[in-house]
């Protein structure tokens, strides 16, 4: 089951040859029941499309049980592109880079270089944290 960003990183998405045969009609679409995203092409893709028209027929059953304010289709298809886009973007982050020796990352060098840019982004994180922190404690109470 897929609650995380990184829980894609697990997944299969759709291979290239399926894609294509969607793409040229002369295969089948996603299978509703087993979801999986194209990350090799753009949320525009004729894959990628089908997925999020399967995803709207699910949420339209879900959001009858909803007491929130409703949104209409367009509202819910521009979330998911945006959730898409967001995920496809850690996707290919977590791919194995070719070195300056033209070797392949392995498996531990992903591992390795995905926990140094969080750390350096936890890092920025809390800098600039401490730094409004400092600034806010330092700014008369007549400025703020």
């Amino acid at each position: 089951m897929v609650n995380q960003d990184e829980d894609f990183l697990q997944c299969n998405g759709v291979s290239t040859q399926e894609a294509k045969a969607f793409a040229e009609e002369t295969g089948p679409g996603p299978d509703p029941s087993r979801l999986r995203w194209d990350f090799n092409h753009p949320a525009s893709s004729p894959w990628n499309q089908a997925v999020i028209s399967q995803l709207i027929r699910l949420l339209a059953d879900m959001r009858q049980r909803w007491t929130v304010e409703p949104r209409s289709d367009e509202y819910w298809i521009d979330k998911i592109t945006e959730k898409f886009n967001r995920i496809k973007t850690r996707v290919n982050r977590a791919k194995s880079h070719v070195l300056d020796d033209l070797s392949v990352e392995t498996s531990a060098d992903v591992a390795a270089r995905l926990a140094d840019e969080r750390d350096k982004v936890l890092m920025k994180a809390r800098r600039d944290m401490r730094r409004r922190t400092v600034s806010n404690f330092h700014t008369p109470q007549s400025a703020r």
